[in-house]
């Protein structure tokens, strides 16, 4: 049995959307970095435990049945930089799992000028709600702009080469995650400990300059059991496998 939770973030055409609000007809990114259509999503009754995954470069936990696929190696094989498909079960803390990075195609071209006039707009604003709903046909270079004048109205802090982004609105953290993997960036959103619920996106500034690789290994903080009684999983046209904003995951 394979499968996830409901709340599992998958990349679309339009966007992150939970598992439970996918369905067939709508297109997902797949390892391939292509858009393919969604055949049928089954929901799985559950009376076992699973595994919950903690990761670097993820949005939250992932919670996943033992037998899940995903890309992954060993820490004794890190250096090789080579992955293989495997279940999760045979993984474990400090092991890192492969996510591939989504190739889009753009269906339209956005005049500069209308990018400028909305990075105008945002540079008025002390508070981002969301980013507009057509950045997902942005070049590579509008969304770079875009994102920098998005990230200067955020609470930022800075350690090295990594760069801190904070906001009250977990939407928008995850729509900048979006955008980063578009721009082939690895990054973490995590909810902050604290009185007041606070969203914290992490990157690598040095990775924004200049990243040419298919995808990315993320570090595995820590596995272990978690109950449910509800899975769901997607069959996926042609590659059945899709991005979830924590890993590629295959059917």
């Amino acid at each position: 049995m394979i499968g996830l939770s409901k709340n599992t973030l998958i990349l679309t055409k339009s966007g992150f959307k939970s598992l439970d609000k996918i369905y067939a007809g709508e297109r997902v990114y797949t390892h391939t970095g292509t858009l393919q259509k969604v055949i049928d999503k089954t929901e799985i009754e559950v009376n076992e435990s699973l595994i919950k995954v903690k990761s670097f470069n993820s949005v939250n936990d992932l919670v996943m049945d033992k037998d899940q696929v995903v890309c992954a190696c060993k820490s004794k094989d890190r250096k090789s930089n080579v992955a293989e498909l495997m279940p999760i079960s045979l993984l474990k803390g400090n092991d890192f799992i492969y996510t591939y990075y989504p190739n889009r195609v753009l269906d339209k071209v956005i005049a500069d000028k209308v990018v400028k006039n909305i990075i105008n707009d945002y540079k008025d604003k002390r508070y981002v709600e969301n980013l507009p709903i057509f950045f997902r046909d942005f070049s590579e270079e509008q969304l770079k702009k875009l994102f920098k004048c998005v990230s200067k109205i955020l609470q930022k802090d800075r350690k090295g080469y990594s760069i801190f982004l904070k906001s009250d609105n977990f939407r928008l953290m995850v729509e900048l995650k979006e955008m980063l993997l578009y721009l082939r960036v690895p990054s973490t959103v995590k909810e902050l400990d604290g009185d007041k619920l606070i969203f914290e996106l992490r990157y690598d500034s040095l990775i924004l300059k200049n990243n040419v690789e298919p995808g990315y290994f993320s570090k595995i903080v820590k596995i272990e059991t978690y109950m449910d009684n509800k899975l769901y999983t997607l069959t996926v046209e042609n590659d059945n496998s899709y991005l979830t904003a924590n890993y590629t995951l295959y059917a």
